[in-house]
């Protein structure tokens, strides 16, 4: 779908310390249209009022607000072409000192907001749109949706499930539709996340022992900052580089999974690589489950796919 100056992206969770309001700055000074959405309109200040600009209140958690969101996005600008599911938080902890409420929160905004705004997005692009046919949907996902560290149990299973959806979400596509999908998969960021979109669960008594895994990775992590911040990816780089691809994905198709930052990178590469040692190393057990006869059929239909 080619880009142009009346491009209109719909961005939400875009407070101005995150990854979401640099994503709002750098669509503007495009001079794209945009649709910038928070969980409160006033948080949105930050952005300069501009024909080209529409602010909205959106609670992702609330299918209603979600709706309404996308209806006066097309009320005014006439079709939405890329959405960005960049809404969510992190709740830390022990698994077991979570309390199912908080875990359920964290999935429900994480996972089920960008369920629901990727479902009105693909209706609006497929019915919405006129002859702008079809449109992107960009899912903030994280390095936390490849790779899980101890001690942030619910914030990776909704990151985990994103890319379940997305992946097969993106297949259900007609290419006839042009709806396209791409999962970021950032790794450190200088934003404003760990602050204001960080909660943490004091730790369950059973896990208190400071030689334990999650306690010996908070610890670390408190007493070396400056190692965080030296390798933490600047959020405005990242998101023009991000609008450049998007921008530029007709001479550069986007994949289905983009990492961002080198950490990123190598983290994800080095568990892919630990997985695929893994399979070929208990090959002999994975196929022993089947029949010679099996195991032909079933290799002959792997290649086919």
């Amino acid at each position: 779908m080619p880009l142009s100056k009346d491009t209109v992206w719909l961005v939400t969770g875009c407070s101005p310390g995150g990854l979401g309001g640099s994503f709002c700055k750098t669509i503007l000074a495009a001079g794209h249209t945009l649709v910038a959405t928070a969980r409160s309109s006033a948080s949105l200040a930050y952005l300069e009022p501009s024909p080209k600009l529409l602010t909205l209140t959106l609670d992702v958690t609330k299918p209603e607000q979600i709706k309404a969101a996308f209806d006066a996005a097309i009320t005014k600008f006439g079709h939405v072409d890329v959405v960005i599911n960049n809404a969510g938080y992190s709740h830390g902890g022990d698994a077991e000192a979570i309390s199912d409420e908080d875990a359920r929160a964290v999935v429900d905004a994480n996972f089920w907001g960008v369920v629901n705004v990727s479902k009105e997005a693909v209706r609006v692009m497929r019915e919405c749109n006129g002859k702008r046919i079809g449109g992107l949907v960009v899912q903030v996902g994280s390095l936390g949706g490849q790779v899980a560290f101890p001690g942030n149990s619910f914030y990776h299973a909704s990151k985990f499930a994103i890319e379940g959806f997305s992946e097969s979400l993106s297949k259900e596509m007609p290419p006839a539709w042009n709806i396209n999908f791409i999962i970021l998969q950032p790794g450190g960021m200088k934003t404003e996340f760990a602050k204001s979109s960080f909660k943490i669960t004091p730790p369950h008594p059973a896990y208190k022992d400071p030689g334990f895994p999650s306690r010996q990775l908070e610890s670390w992590m408190l007493n070396n900052p400056e190692i965080f911040e030296s390798v933490a990816a600047d959020a405005k780089l990242t998101t023009e580089v991000v609008v450049n691809a998007i921008v530029t994905s007709k001479e550069r198709p986007l994949p289905l999974r983009l990492p961002l930052g080198a950490g990123a990178f190598g983290i994800i590469r080095k568990k892919l690589e630990s997985q695929l040692n893994d399979v070929d190393a208990w090959k002999d057990v994975t196929v022993s489950v089947m029949t010679e006869e099996q195991q032909k059929i079933s290799e002959q239909w792997v290649q086919s796919m």
